[in-house]
């Protein structure tokens, strides 16, 4: 499968396996990673961008 350049989204990715393949997906050269979890704001990647806009906060 090719990883370079690819495009992700990745569930659960703020710890545990989500966050290890949102990391080796980063690191093989994936364009964009869409990391998603049910606190967003504990999602830390290197290299990633963080939008908690589209959140609810009801």
């Amino acid at each position: 499968m090719k990883i370079a350049d690819s495009v992700a989204f990745v569930t659960g990715a703020n710890r545990g396996i989500g966050l290890a393949f949102a990391q080796e997906l980063l690191a093989a050269g994936a364009r964009k990673v869409y990391a998603a979890a049910r606190n967003p704001e504990r999602i830390t990647l290197d290299g990633g961008e963080s939008d908690t806009s589209g959140r609810d906060e009801a």
